[in-house]
């Protein structure tokens, strides 16, 4: 059997992937009825509860079982977590990440104000906010509440003179 085969998909939609599974299954003489388990996505063609491939699939082999990949479903609770907060975090952790990214200025004065405050310590780089980075919103906050002093004197330094909106003080 060749390590990396990829089938080309005539459909793809949950009857047309099932269906090059089990042709490729039976390509290699191997039986349904062996297959233990499924692991994919939670998309809905993969894993829904009326039509999906591992519901076509099931009916094939009654005792499968399905394994919801851990990366994704992590990542789901994340975005549900994240709907709870209000909207003004997200805006702060993508503004926050916009305004040093881009400018090496910026970046020099906020690391004198940090180097300052923290006995010459370097701050770490802000993280851009990514939708599919799982979990990365929690690693956004993380490092700006680690230097949530050092961020409030640079931008209450830089308020006027950049027009930028300041922190509540």
């Amino acid at each position: 059997m060749p390590k990396d085969e990829l089938v080309e998909l005539l459909d793809c939609n949950a009857n047309g992937i099932s269906d090059a599974v089990v042709a490729f299954l039976r390509e290699y003489g191997l039986d349904i009825k062996n297959l233990v388990g499924i692991a994919t996505d939670g998309a809905s063609v993969m894993v829904g509860k009326n039509h999906s491939v591992f519901t076509l699939l099931k009916e094939l082999q009654p005792s499968l079982q399905l394994i919801r990949c851990v990366c994704h479903s992590l990542d789901i609770v994340a975005n549900k977590a994240m709907q709870l907060l209000p909207s003004s975090m997200e805006y702060m952790i993508r503004e926050t990440y916009n305004w040093f990214a881009h400018s090496a200025k910026r970046q020099g004065d906020y690391k004198a104000v940090y180097e300052t405050l923290n006995d010459g310590g370097c701050p770490l780089k802000f993280i851009s906010p990514s939708s599919t980075r799982w979990l990365v919103i929690s690693d956004c906050i993380e490092r700006i509440l680690d230097q949530e002093d050092a961020l409030k004197i640079h931008f209450s330094l830089v308020s006027d003179a950049e027009h930028c909106y300041s922190f509540p003080r």
